[in-house]
């Protein structure tokens, strides 16, 4: 075993496995595929067998590891050798892509292999090696922004590096310098890329965001900056592990980011979280602008023009942007689901799921009043009451609205209910149902009118009109 200038293939002391695909003319348990290493001068065979039970008429792959470690030193008469044998059964075997690699490491999840310039499905085992000297984790992904290579390195722990190609010599001259810690991507799929491979362009506009262990980050050539500090008690519901099934997409047409979560005790991304950036136009104003600020006297400011997060209760296993026929016009953003075998993709005129049947959506408020409206409308910092309610709704189906005294748990138990018109020409109201508490939550919600399992819903305005309790402004209990 030597290549074409004499040298020895393989490595002494070494156990090596066989990878190969096989595919048999019939379903045969008594075939058995050998490959087999052997040296007559020391004395040396080993084998490696794949049964016909590991084998499909469909083709696949498999391993199998050599029955012994190879010579201290490699004889120059080593051989190696494939072949099949069936004790009854007539049939041909297919043989192709044999790989023979280490059995104690078979991949190289640390280093990179950068191909010819000229030659770009060529690459050389010893000048076209590169990667982080002192990142021993798994390079999981890698983005380009500005004609600048990026890697990322597996997360927890992970680490953002920058290479820097010095157009003078091959890839493993090239210099790879740390950019951020504790930033890595925690799987293969996780990561959006500033540039796509095909014209779909899924990828952002010069950045890249990615899943870490963290939260969701993003990275335009400066800091890879955290951006789901908002819903950080959601990300660290994600099953740790479960981290290599996290997917990531980005629709730049309608400026969201959408992150395939594996949540709780699931083994795969059973919740999809979706981030609007519109309005948005690069890495860094995405970055900064949290759904919430401070102000200069410290009080908390909820303005408009930020990235904002929404939870999707779907099972869904991928996505990815692709057109539906070639020479389509616009590309689309599509999710393959686990539980059903399907490909899906969003249709904002359809209101009931193929797959999972009615959908029940809702809306709740933050709570009122503010510290600061309290004050400004004199109506105190004690108990209210629930004067009126109008909100201007259009949809499809019965709309309810319920108050939540106090606490999300705590429902009131009058609620208001309103057949919703598609185009609303008016407000609808509701009395309150004489609600009182220090402060009010509002859910919107709706369901189908019989025997339809379409509903919707869409808020245009909200008042509630509040007024001091002056029977009981102080409930009086411990």
């Amino acid at each position: 075993m030597q290549d074409a200038f004499g040298a020895p293939i393989a490595t002494g002391s070494t156990l090596y496995k066989i990878r190969v695909w096989l595919k048999p003319g019939v379903a045969a348990s008594d075939l058995t595929f050998f490959a087999q290493m052997q040296a007559l001068s020391v004395s040396y065979f080993a084998l490696a067998t794949v049964p016909g039970s590991a084998m499909s008429t469909s083709g696949g792959w498999a391993e199998a590891t050599f029955s012994s470690a190879t010579p201290v030193s490699i004889p120059s008469d080593l051989t190696f050798a494939i072949y099949a044998e069936s004790t009854s059964t007539s049939t041909t075997l297919l043989v192709d892509e044999i790989s023979v690699i280490y059995a104690a490491n078979p991949y190289l999840d640390t280093i990179l292999y950068g191909s010819y310039v000229n030659n770009p499905e060529a690459f050389d085992g010893v000048t076209g090696k590169f990667g982080p000297a002192k990142d021993t984790r798994k390079v999981m992904d890698l983005g380009i922004v500005r004609d600048t290579l990026y890697l990322l390195t597996q997360d927890p722990s992970g680490r953002l590096h920058g290479v820097i190609n010095n157009g003078v010599t091959e890839p493993a001259g090239w210099g790879v310098d740390e950019i951020g810690a504790n930033c890595g991507a925690v799987s293969s799929f996780c990561t959006v890329h500033s540039q796509a491979d095909d014209a779909s362009t899924g990828g952002g506009e010069e950045w890249f965001a990615w899943a870490s262990a963290s939260g969701a980050r993003i990275f335009g050539g400066d800091q890879p900056f955290k951006i789901s500090q908002e819903i950080q008690p959601d990300w660290q519901s994600i099953n740790p592990a479960a981290w290599k099934t996290v997917w990531a997409l980005n629709d730049p047409d309608d400026r969201s980011l959408y992150f395939g979560l594996p949540v709780g005790i699931s083994t795969t991304p059973n919740r999809i979280y979706y981030m609007s950036y519109r309005q948005l136009e690069t890495a860094y104003q995405i970055a900064i602008s949290a759904p919430v600020h401070t102000s200069f006297s410290g009080r908390l400011i909820a303005t408009d023009n930020t990235r904002k997060w929404c939870p999707w209760n779907l099972a869904m296993s991928g996505a990815a942007r692709l057109y539906r026929q070639a020479g389509g016009d616009l590309a689309k953003a599509f999710f393959g689901s686990a539980p059903h075998g399907n490909i899906y993709t969003m249709n904002a005129a359809k209101l009931t799921d193929d797959d999972y049947g009615q959908i029940n959506p809702s809306y709740t408020t933050a709570s009122f009043l503010s510290h600061d409206a309290e004050i400004a409308l004199q109506l105190g910092s004690h108990r209210k009451s629930v004067q009126y309610v109008m909100a201007f709704v259009g949809g499809v189906g019965t709309l309810t609205i319920t108050i939540f005294c106090d606490s999300l748990t705590n429902p009131w138990p009058l609620t208001g209910i309103r057949t919703l018109a598609l185009n609303p020409t008016f407000d609808l109201e509701w009395a309150g149902g004489s609600a009182t508490a220090q402060r009010f939550f509002f859910r919107f919600s709706t369901a189908p009118i019989a025997p339809s399992t379409d509903n919707s819903f869409s808020v245009q305005k909200f008042v509630a009109a509040l007024a001091k309790e002056d029977h009981l402004p102080v409930r009086g209990a411990a």
